[in-house]
């Protein structure tokens, strides 16, 4: 039977509730006033809800990886599209002369960047929001060093790759002093590219390496947070007499860090600050989190037992997700890189084929009105452009796909960067021989028209 103290604390949950505008908050205290009245202890209700919660979650996020595998192969197709599109319309403007090119070139750039956005915006709107690295201020020192790399060495790559090409484009660089043709392929785009490329990727790696460090930790969480909490049970001791009972267990990455903490503990450091600082030195917002649940739980009376083998759950499911999610980055990998390489030895070839044909153009513009050719300049404004825009899309898409740190971004853009570099480099050297035989050809008609005239 419901008491009075139970009536009056139903009473006040509802009116709490109607002040709230949080329409979840105040479902969730609407329920609980409701439990409260038939008689339902409040520790049964937040048992069901966390389990529904749970359930919820993994269904929500399976949705979620669903619809981002289905966007990751909409995003291939329109890569592709934007490559063919962008190589139509710079031979439409060549041959049919009834707009000016730049303004058919300028208006294939728009199409193709609002295709990029809207692409890649679809892909981190249904994208889970799940990053690694925690944000404390006691976070370890090498993510600490390595997050202080990150802007310089941005700021850094994008003046290398784009100061040269505006003193190219804007005639201050002249690289047509350079003769030997295994060097004049690497200008102007590859040789900053890849130069470029080469110190995103640095840095972008770096970082990768330290979260994957962060991601072993966590898969040794879920093995010490349940000893932890058995050992609590039987031990009903302080933090102290628990870690005496557990300190030779075996934790694998997360040895060094129970370690710490042990040794912080046995010097007589306080043990919320103790735990603090394992949350900070684990680097993982993961561990962070569930910690200072468990810390907060227990210390209000919580059963160590119990909190310990719910945080367990939910980091498994959490860890099992994100290998759904990594999957689905990996597949769209496989898809989005090749495209891409392709894209960019087209884009070469049809360098060298356009600068041959305004050669072949200049020659029979007396007979042949209605071709006309793309000044090299414009041409190299607009490939740069174009490039740029699938190179940062690419990254853009794989970063929001794989979710896990600011510096995936830097280390994708720098593998486009490099990939684009390298093929445009190997692509112009190999049509090098081409290029001759339809100089040798231009030459020789050319001469053949000075004759009959």
């Amino acid at each position: 039977m419901v008491n009075k103290w139970d009536f009056n604390q139903v009473r006040a949950l509802k009116l709490l509730a109607r002040r709230i505008v949080h329409e979840g908050y105040r479902k969730l205290l609407l329920k609980l006033a409701q439990i409260i009245s038939v008689g339902t202890s409040i520790k049964e209700f937040l048992r069901l809800e966390f389990s529904r919660l749970m359930m919820s979650f993994e269904n929500e996020y399976g949705r979620r990886m669903s619809k981002l595998k289905t966007y990751a192969e909409a995003y291939s197709s329109v890569l592709t599209s934007c490559g063919f599109v962008s190589i139509a319309m710079l031979l439409t403007s060549m041959i049919y002369g009834a707009y000016p090119p730049d303004q058919v070139l300028t208006l294939t750039i728009f199409v193709i960047v609002i295709l990029q956005a809207l692409t890649a915006a679809l892909i981190y709107i249904n994208s889970p929001s799940d990053k690694i690295l925690h944000k404390m201020e006691y976070r370890p020192a090498e993510i600490r060093k390595i997050e202080s790399l990150l802007r310089p060495c941005m700021i850094i790559a994008v003046l290398i790759l784009v100061v040269p090409n505006i003193l190219y484009v804007l005639g201050i660089l002249d690289l047509n002093l350079i003769e030997l043709p295994i060097l004049r392929y690497l200008f102007p785009y590859p040789i900053f590219m890849i130069a470029s490329g080469l110190i995103m990727f640095y840095v972008g790696h770096k970082g990768r390496k330290l979260v994957s460090k962060v991601k072993e930790l966590e898969a040794y969480f879920p093995v010490f947070i349940k000893t932890y909490g058995e050992a609590a049970t039987v031990v009903s001791s302080s933090p102290l007499g628990i870690m005496k009972t557990i300190i030779y267990n075996d934790f694998g990455a997360l040895n060094d860090l129970v370690k710490k903490f042990y040794k912080r503990l046995k010097m007589g450091v306080d043990p919320d600050v103790c735990w603090r600082l394992f949350r900070a030195g684990s680097g993982s917002a993961l561990i962070s989190r569930t910690l200072e649940i468990y810390h907060r739980a227990t210390k209000v009376g919580g059963d160590p037992r119990e909190i310990s083998d719910n945080i367990t759950n939910f980091v498994s499911m959490i860890l099992l997700l994100r290998k759904r999610r990594e999957q689905v980055a990996g597949y769209s990998r496989g898809l989005i890189m090749p495209i891409h390489a392709t894209i960019i030895a087209i884009f070469a070839l049809l360098r060298s084929l356009m600068i041959v044909f305004a050669r072949f153009v200049e020659l029979v513009a007396p007979y042949i009105s209605f071709l006309s050719y793309v000044p090299e300049s414009a041409m190299n404004i607009y490939l740069f452009i174009v490039m740029m825009a699938l190179i940062i899309g690419n990254a853009l898409a794989l970063h929001f796909l794989e979710g896990e740190s600011a510096f995936s971004f830097p280390y994708y853009l720098g593998i486009f960067l490099v990939i684009t570099g390298i093929i445009f480099y190997i692509t112009s050297l190999g049509t090098e021989q081409l290029l001759s035989i339809f100089t040798r050809y231009g030459e020789e008609l050319g001469e053949l028209v000075g004759e009959e005239g």
